[in-house]
C-alpha cells in the first residue's frame, strides 16, 4: 500500500562482555598525575572490541580531583606505547577512592583488538595544571607474561619499561554468532491490506549478514 505501519530498530548485536587478561596481584602502587604516565602493556588472548578495562586506583590525600582521569589504549612499537591513540575515556576523579579499589573505565567507541597483538593501556591527569598524585597498584615482580609495566615523566613523549606488573583486567566484546529479533505485530486497521515491499536500513560490520521473514 505504500504506507508505514511501524518500525523497529537494533542498535546492537554484540555478545556479553567477557574477561580476556587480568593480573590481579598488588598492594603497593606506582604514582601518576598529568606529567607523570604509567601504563601497562598486554596481549590480546582473543579477538574482539576493547569495551571495558577495571584498574587499581586510590588518589592520594589532600587532591582537590579536578580534572579527569584519562585511561588511553595505544599500539605498541618496540615493546613500548606508540603514537597511535587507539581509543580513550574518561572519568571524573571523585569516583576514585582514597584506599585501594577496583575503578571501571567503559568505552564507547572501544578500540579493535587482534588476538596475539600486543596493546599498552596509559594512565594520566587531564584538563588540569594539577599535578597531586594518583596510585595504580602493582606487583612486587613480573607477574604478567603477556607485557610489561612502562612509565613517562615527561607526558609520554619518551617511556621506559619496569617488571612490577600492574592490577588490571581487560573486558571484550564479540559479534553474537547468530540472533534473532522479532518485531510486534503490524496492524494497519484494514482487512484487504496487501504489503508488496520491505525496506530497511543497515550498518553492517564486515562478515555478518541479516536476513527477514515476514510472517
Amino acid at each position: 500500500t505504500g504506507t508505514t505501519v511501524g518500525t523497529d530498530q537494533v542498535t546492537s548485536a554484540l555478545g556479553p562482555l567477557t574477561l580476556d587478561q587480568s593480573q590481579t596481584a598488588g598492594a603497593t602502587a606506582v604514582t601518576f598525575n598529568s606529567t607523570t604516565r604509567t601504563g601497562q602493556i598486554f596481549t590480546a588472548g582473543s579477538s574482539g572490541f576493547l569495551t571495558q578495562v577495571i584498574l587499581s586506583l586510590r588518589v592520594q590525600t589532600g587532591d582537590n580531583k579536578s580534572g579527569n582521569i584519562t585511561l588511553r589504549v595505544k599500539d605498541v612499537v618496540s615493546s613500548l606505547p606508540g603514537p597511535t591513540a587507539l581509543a580513550e575515556t574518561t572519568i571524573d576523579p571523585n569516583t576514585v577512592p582514597s584506599t585501594q579499589g577496583n575503578v571501571t573505565f567503559n568505552y564507547s567507541s572501544p578500540a579493535t583488538l587482534i588476538a596475539g597483538t600486543q596493546y599498552a593501556l596509559v594512565i594520566f591527569r587531564s584538563g588540569t595544571s594539577n599535578t597531586n598524585l594518583y596510585d595504580w597498584y602493582r606487583s612486587t615482580s613480573d607477574t604478567y607474561p603477556g607485557g610489561t609495566p612502562v612509565n613517562s615523566s615527561n607526558g609520554g613523549s619518551t617511556w621506559t619499561t619496569g617488571t612490577n606488573d600492574r592490577v588490571f583486567s581487560t573486558y571484550n566484546q564479540t559479534y553474537s554468532t547468530a540472533g534473532i529479533h522479532a518485531s510486534d505485530v503490524k496492524d494497519t486497521g484494514s482487512t484487504y491490506t496487501q504489503f508488496k515491499t520491505l525496506s530497511w536500513d543497515e550498518t553492517l560490520p564486515v562478515g555478518t549478514d541479516i536476513t527477514f521473514e515476514v510472517r
